[in-house]
């Protein structure tokens, strides 16, 4: 699950609000990559952001930086150690790494997880303009039972251009089910179907031909 999180903030040279929405997850797992979305609204400046997974104590367990750009989309992306203690409470925290901007600092409680699963299948491999493609995510939590975990699901055509996307979409049994239909004149190549709850990212990919065999 991912937890939207909008601040203003001000330079403190000019005097101008500027926005900056954060796509946090709300779980951390031993060894996963824990990565946090931010997106720009109306900013003038590239703004040099910090984030850290803090220990109960405040102490850095792993920490990265990035850069956000004027209306840009950036990412904190943090390895997360395989040795995190299930009995330790941990939070992310992030700040600009200058002084040159104020900002509320941002901080997120994180709930200890373990394994996920998620699969994708679509109900066949190779499409032709104008058809439908049908496909399906499988969700199972640590047990192999069916998870509730929502996922985030992102269609992508060769290019690389989201083409379809579903937020927060929640399994029903553990099982999310949809499809889509191209175009009569589509991209060829390989296209993407992307799920991800936050931490876990599984992709599928199928083929999109002028013709079919």
């Amino acid at each position: 699950m991912l937890l939207l999180i909008w601040l203003t903030i001000c330079g403190t040279t000019v005097a101008s609000e500027q926005n900056l929405i954060f796509m946090v997850p709300t779980f951390i797992q031993p060894g996963s990559n824990f990565s946090v979305e931010v997106h720009s609204k109306g900013l003038r400046w590239e703004i040099p952001l910090f984030g850290a997974i803090l220990d109960g104590n405040g102490r850095a367990v792993e920490a990265a930086n990035t850069t956000v750009t004027p209306d840009g989309v950036a990412h904190i992306r943090i390895k997360i150690p395989q040795g995190i203690s299930q009995t330790t409470d941990y939070t992310f925290s992030c700040r600009p790494s200058t002084q040159e901007f104020k900002m509320a600092l941002v901080e997120q409680h994180l709930r200890f997880r373990k394994d996920e699963y998620f699969f994708i299948q679509t109900d066949k491999f190779i499409y032709k303009g104008g058809q439908t493609v049908r496909f399906r995510v499988i969700s199972l939590n640590e047990y192999l039972l069916p998870s509730t975990s929502r996922l985030n699901i992102t269609i992508q055509d060769p290019k690389g251009q989201k083409v379809n996307e579903w937020i927060k979409a929640t399994p029903i049994e553990g099982v999310f089910t949809k499809a889509f239909e191209l175009v009569d004149q589509p991209s060829f190549g390989i296209w993407s179907i992307t799920s991800s709850d936050g931490i876990k990212v599984a992709t599928a990919n199928i083929k999109v031909m002028d013709f079919c065999e």
